[in-house]
């Protein structure tokens, strides 16, 4: 994960495709791996509106819908 982080943390665009190739690993495996690192407070969900996302029908669920999901990596609160 600490190289998931890497790729993320330059700030480029990636699709989950994109970083499951630089990974080695499955597109699936990504997915989960993002979903932990934002569990665990590492990864933070951005709506493409700029809104922090938390699936809001006023932002998300809107024309940004169907915008890609972006992400910040963040550093834990412990």
């Amino acid at each position: 994960m600490t190289k998931l982080l890497e790729l993320l943390a330059e700030g480029r665009a990636y699709s989950v495709e994109d970083l499951a190739a630089a990974l080695d690993a499955t597109p699936q495996d990504v997915k989960r791996q993002m979903e932990f690192l934002e569990r665990t407070g590492y990864l933070r969900r951005i709506c493409a509106c700029g809104h922090d996302c938390k699936g809001c029908s006023a932002h998300c669920g809107g024309l940004a819908g169907n915008m890609p999901v972006m992400w910040e990596v963040t550093t834990p609160q412990t």
